[in-house]
């Protein structure tokens, strides 16, 4: 893939998302960090495997049949992270367990991408800002001890306009 340095910002991705109760928490949480800091608005999730340049269709075909099998993952969370990264300003950090890293094996397996360097994470916030305002928008929250990724969904992501498309949801069991 040439330069991993070069960061593909229009292409297919692989989410994880939430069950309602879950959604709804990481929602607001998102909703009240961005509020103090004023950043695009996206849906809560985790990047599960991308970028693909693949068609849509070959993707969901493939990822029906090979998520029968695959149940909703419960994931402990490590409190908030802050990175000096536009994608990564301010998250949840997310414990890696094995059904996770089957997963993300699995797929990535199935889409022909490396796995290496996975970064679980829930992002609740885009942007450069400055390192103190980031921790300042969090000190009045907590972090939730764990969440439920219920749904695997294939995304048209366009960074450049900031736009996130959830094209085909798959639910877990």
């Amino acid at each position: 893939m040439g330069d991993s340095s070069q960061r593909i910002s229009k292409a297919l991705y692989i989410w994880g998302q939430f069950e309602d109760s879950s959604l709804k928490e990481l929602t607001a949480l998102k909703d009240n960090i961005n509020q103090k800091l004023n950043g695009p608005n996206f849906e809560p999730h985790l990047t599960l495997s991308g970028p693909i340049l693949d068609s849509v269709l070959d993707i969901d075909s493939c990822l029906s049949k090979h998520l029968k099998s695959y149940s909703r993952i419960v994931l402990n969370i490590g409190g908030f992270g802050i990175k000096n990264e536009f994608f990564q300003a301010l998250f949840l950090k997310v414990k890696k367990n094995n059904s996770l890293l089957k997963l993300k094996n699995t797929l990535d397996k199935l889409l022909e991408l490396e796995s290496e360097n996975f970064f679980p994470h829930i992002s609740l916030f885009y942007g450069n800002i400055e390192e103190s305002k980031k921790q300042s928008s969090i000190e009045s929250f907590l972090s939730p001890n764990e969440v439920v990724m219920s749904k695997i969904s294939i995304v048209d992501v366009n960074e450049h306009i900031n736009q996130w498309k959830v094209i085909k949801t798959h639910n877990l069991k």
